[in-house]
């Protein structure tokens, strides 16, 4: 079953809502405005790092999952907090350094709403740091975000994977049904 999450990235990181896909429909824009307006508090500066670290808990609580896709929208301007929740570090282009890329480069990566602001250049530096650690993802602009038909295609059929123990179990369970089946025509043709 698909589980939703979603992460504020302000200067207070963190998940703020769960649910699956039936929950996800009732997540209206009221209702996800009034979540949000609790955070105003939080609202001067923005965490990525913590955002996006958040985002990795997630993925390694649930390593079983089939697909699963980090989907970020930001200007990808890092600006945390310096001493209060409201006084933040000067913004910068560059990803941070405690990013957990390895948990992360295991999803589907998309960045949408990526700033172009020439002083900072977000948009070439996370491109660039994504694409050094030999990862892939989508980087949209605001205008190609709002102007691109943007497309997450959904995985694959799940498909049964069984476990190596449960692969010699079943092959047990075959070779004594075999042993039973030889005995029984054994016993009827009087061997």
């Amino acid at each position: 079953q698909d589980r939703y999450y979603l992460v504020a990235a302000d200067a207070a990181s963190q998940v703020i809502w769960s649910g699956t896909r039936e929950q996800l429909a009732e997540l209206t824009p009221d209702v996800l405005a009034s979540k949000l307006a609790i955070r105003k508090q939080f609202a001067g500066c923005t965490d990525l790092e913590a955002a996006l670290n958040a985002a990795a808990a997630v993925l390694r609580k649930h390593p079983q999952a089939a697909e699963t896709y980090v989907l970020t929208f930001s200007d990808l301007l890092h600006e945390p907090p310096r001493g209060s929740w409201t006084t933040c570090a000067p913004p910068s282009g560059e990803p941070p350094a405690g990013i957990d890329w390895d948990t992360l480069g295991q999803a589907r990566l998309g960045f949408y709403f990526v700033s172009k602001d020439y002083r900072f250049r977000p948009d070439a530096k996370w491109r660039a740091e994504v694409e050094r650690l030999g990862l892939r993802a989508d980087f949209l602009d605001a205008a190609q975000t709002l102007t691109e038909r943007v497309t997450v295609t959904p995985p694959a059929p799940a498909t049964y994977k069984p476990t190596q123990a449960q692969v010699e179990a079943a092959q047990g369970k075959v070779n004594e049904l075999k042993d039973r089946l030889l005995q029984a025509s054994r016993y009827m043709a009087g061997i």
